[in-house]
């Protein structure tokens, strides 16, 4: 919300995450605006929440690496939505849109699996600094995805059991 003097009236936007964070401390906040709310969606049914973070100590609020994912996988293991982002790899958080647009509505299998993990270590940029090197941070993004894939088949074989009953 901002107030624009020249039409004495207060302007409202509305703006997707993805576009207000425009770097490393930076936003798409202009001069005179400030933040009257935040929307976030509810969930919806079978709608799972994945992360996991990798610090030296769990008090750090910095951590090395982390992932979240929201994801929703059927029966036939296949993501019928996705959002994966990524913390430590990059000047801020990032969402890898082509690692989900790559796994979305294909049936998961070991060479698409291996597509994936390449293009996602081609999307981070991790840094070496005090709390990890930057190799360190590629192989546990690797790990992280890994583990979250399991996890995701997982809960596929799991949806396929309550279908059969």
């Amino acid at each position: 919300m901002s107030w624009d003097r020249h039409a004495d009236m207060i302007c409202d936007r509305e703006l997707k995450l993805d576009h207000f964070i425009k770097g490393y401390r930076q936003t798409d906040l202009g001069i005179g605006e400030l933040i009257e709310s935040i929307w976030i969606p509810t969930s919806s049914k079978g709608l799972q929440l994945h992360a996991r973070k990798i610090s030296k100590r769990w008090e750090d609020d910095i951590s090395s690496v982390s992932m979240v994912a929201a994801f929703s996988v059927n029966a036939n293991r296949v993501f019928e939505r996705l959002s994966i982002a990524f913390g430590g790899v990059a000047e801020q958080v990032i969402r890898i849109h082509a690692l989900e647009s790559l796994l979305l509505g294909r049936i998961i299998s070991e060479p698409l699996l291996l597509e994936a993990s390449d293009v996602l270590q081609k999307k981070v940029r991790p840094i070496d600094d005090a709390r990890a090197s930057a190799a360190y941070r590629r192989a546990i993004c690797k790990e992280l995805f890994e583990e979250f894939i399991t996890i995701a088949m997982a809960q596929s074989t799991a949806n396929s059991k309550e279908l059969s009953h």
